[in-house]
């Protein structure tokens, strides 16, 4: 994997995508092998939509090796959210790298993601 060109990028794009959140991890942004980008996740933000309480997790995938973020199964209260990466707080995802989300119980929580892709 060639890293991309950071000192004179050739174009960044804004994109955003939300996810409902499923039992099993699944990505929410995926940054493919070979694809000379990185991503830049400016905002990360997971809402409990549940009655109850539930437990959501946030990993990073380099395709080999799956990373915890914080602690596994953060507890959210009903109606919390919780910011997860800002501006402040980024998180860089490299050629095949993935951001994967997970609730304890399906549909229980929603996530929206913004990020830049730069090339």
């Amino acid at each position: 994997m060639a890293a991309p060109n950071l000192f004179n990028p050739t174009s960044c794009i804004g994109q955003v995508a939300g996810q409902v959140l499923a039992t099993g991890a699944t990505n929410i942004v995926a940054n493919a092998a070979a694809s000379g980008k990185h991503y830049r996740i400016d905002h990360l933000v997971i809402t409990n939509i549940a009655a109850v309480f539930v437990l959501v997790t946030v990993q990073v995938s380099d395709g080999t090796t799956t990373w915890t973020i914080g602690a596994f199964g953060q507890r959210l209260e009903v109606g919390q959210s919780i910011t997860v990466f800002s501006k402040d707080r980024p998180l860089v995802l490299l050629e095949n790298w993935s951001l994967k989300l997970s609730a304890g119980a399906a549909a229980s929580a929603h996530a929206i993601a913004v990020w830049d892709e730069i090339s």
